[in-house]
């Protein structure tokens, strides 16, 4: 392969990557992912990278592969996944455990207080009991929320038995909140595989086993769903205020953003949305797929096309047709009307040339008037025919009950004459 070959390859990719680039979903100059986690702002990764302190991640490099976390120091949780279209963020949350070494069998554990955050405890968390135990959630007034009860049964599983009573239990939380305060009594005798019991307010609960020297160990984690809020419109994105109205959180009113139509980007980064290039250069109608991305339909344009010569064509058609209905109507009109005019014209001609009929006596008849007289010309009435048309014998039009009849004669132009 020669070098202009080489060239031409490395500036066809080089486009390709350029046409098909999304806009980045964190600050200027920022990091915009931590390990598997991609950060979008209003959370940032260093400094002037995020909103507020609120939302300032730590991406820790020590792990494989690197860790965010939630760096204020309110919440130091671990960052799970962070989505702007339903402004929530997944983290691993602290939990209850107790196990068989405890000297009593009830205690109390209080989650953390996110009241003065910009964040909250979603509907989409329940409460989860796994081991023997029993379990309630409080609010902050003590109101009881939910609660489970979990039964002991040795001779199952733990981690296949599903989550129904029996070693697990689990209830949802018909409240969104910003505390919360469990309550848990456990059995002294575990009658389990497990030797500690957990309590735990998330959306999942992992449970890890893995063998070992002394038999079956266990590992445990929580993971939570947090509702973000902003106090603030974008400038550029179309945005909206939110209220949540909950007797167990309080009113919180915040915005919720989204990029204008025919536009992608981060619609919580002040200008951070831009015209789709697809729709940009799209002369039919920019749509989007069912994963998210937008393709031009250039059939759509077809169709208007199509629309429109139909439309034209029609139209044209239409035109066309009502012009030669208005040119047949008044041709025949002018025809009737010259027709009335030669025959009274042939009419007085042929009355002043007789010798019979003097100018006094004579009298123009319409064309009409002869023709209701002819019975429309019936040939019944034909007296004959001449060098100057066909003579119809007709009653006197001025006196009808005169017996004495009258000629009529219609020329050869179809013009009726006396």
């Amino acid at each position: 392969m020669n070098v202009k070959s080489v060239l031409l390859l490395i500036s066809l990719l080089w486009l390709t990557t350029a046409s098909t680039a999304t806009p980045s979903m964190a600050k200027q100059n920022c990091q915009e992912r931590c390990g598997d986690v991609t950060i979008p702002y209003p959370f940032g990764i260093g400094k002037d990278c995020y909103l507020n302190e609120w939302f300032a991640v730590n991406c820790n490099d020590s792990f494989n592969p690197p860790t965010p976390y939630l760096s204020h120091p309110e919440l130091n949780l671990k960052l799970t996944f962070v989505s702007l279209a339903y402004q929530l963020v997944t983290v691993i949350s602290p939990m209850a455990v107790y196990c068989q070494d405890h000297d009593r069998n009830r205690s109390t554990w209080k989650g953390i207080d996110l009241s003065k955050t910009p964040f909250f405890y979603s509907e989409g968390n329940a409460l989860r009991v796994v081991g023997c135990a029993n379990s309630v959630l409080i609010t902050r007034q003590g109101t009881i929320l939910a609660g489970c009860s979990s039964i002991c049964d040795n001779s199952s599983s733990v981690l296949s038995n599903g989550c129904y009573g029996i070693n697990c239990c689990k209830t949802t939380v018909p409240s969104n909140l910003d505390f919360y305060i469990l309550n848990t009594t456990w059995s002294t005798n575990m009658g389990t595989e497990l030797n500690c019991t957990y309590a735990a307010f998330g959306r999942n609960f992992i449970l890890r086993g893995k063998s070992s020297g002394s038999g079956m160990e266990y590992e445990a984690s929580s993971e939570g769903e947090m509702i973000w809020m902003i106090k603030e419109s974008v400038e550029g994105s179309d945005c909206h205020k939110n209220t949540v109205p909950d007797g167990a959180l309080g009113n919180h009113s915040y915005y919720s953003c989204s990029c204008p139509a025919y536009q992608e980007g981060n619609p919580y980064l002040p200008n951070g949305c831009q015209v789709v290039e697809v729709c940009a250069n799209c002369k039919g109608r920019c749509l989007t797929r069912i994963d998210g991305r937008f393709f031009c339909d250039e059939r759509s344009l077809a169709s208007k096309f199509w629309i429109l010569g139909i439309s034209l064509g029609g139209g044209l058609l239409f035109l066309l047709l009502g012009g030669f209905w208005l040119y047949k109507v008044l041709r025949r009109r002018r025809k009737i009307k010259l027709r009335e005019q030669f025959f009274q014209q042939q009419l007085l001609q042929h009355q002043m040339s007789s010798n019979e009929i003097s100018i006094e006596n004579t009298k123009i008849f319409t064309f009409n008037e002869l023709k209701k007289a002819s019975d429309n010309f019936n040939e019944n009435r034909i007296l004959g025919r001449g060098g100057q048309g066909t003579v119809y014998k007709v009653p006197h039009l001025d006196q009808p009950n005169r017996r004495q009849m009258m000629a009529a004669s219609m020329n050869k132009l179809d013009l009726p004459m006396v």
